[in-house]
């Protein structure tokens, strides 16, 4: 008997069981398939079972995803009804882009406004570490040089 593919959960003993009821191959004999999930659940590629009425269940989708991909069981990819999630793999497909600079009229008289008032700030700080130096020169001369002789 096929198992209710549509819920959530599915006991692990019912899916085994119906695994071998299709008997398509022998890899699909009941301690084949038990041993199959236990070493997939070693490694991580199947989530840990979840225990529902002392019964071990399997996530469906999970599992159906898991077992088709399975060498020895490519027959359930083709077994109707199985829940699975949708791959779509592309290739074959580039593209490329190129942005140029494109500025508005507004755009462009703000941008040589900003330029001029750059030019403005980096004049005056010039100015500043000219003074700052000169007078960090006069400072290690003992100080500035009078003027008038006094």
């Amino acid at each position: 008997m096929q198992p209710n593919f549509a819920l959530k959960h599915l006991a692990q003993r019912d899916i085994v069981d119906w695994m071998h009821s299709l008997k398509l191959s022998v890899p699909l004999e009941k301690q084949n398939i038990r041993q199959r999930i236990r070493d997939a659940r070693k490694r991580g590629e199947l989530s840990e079972g979840k225990t529902i009425n002392n019964k071990l269940h399997v996530d469906t989708r999970e599992f159906f995803d898991w077992a088709c991909s399975k060498k020895g069981w490519e027959v359930l990819s083709s077994v109707s009804g199985l829940p699975r999630n949708a791959t779509v793999n592309v290739t074959g497909v580039a593209a490329s882009t190129y942005v140029g600079k494109i500025y508005a009229s507004k755009d462009k008289e703000e941008i040589a406004q900003l330029r001029a008032e750059l030019q403005q700030c980096q004049e005056e700080l010039a100015k500043y570490k000219s003074r700052s130096q000169q007078a960090s020169k006069f400072g290690k001369l003992g100080g500035r040089p009078r003027v008038g002789g006094r």
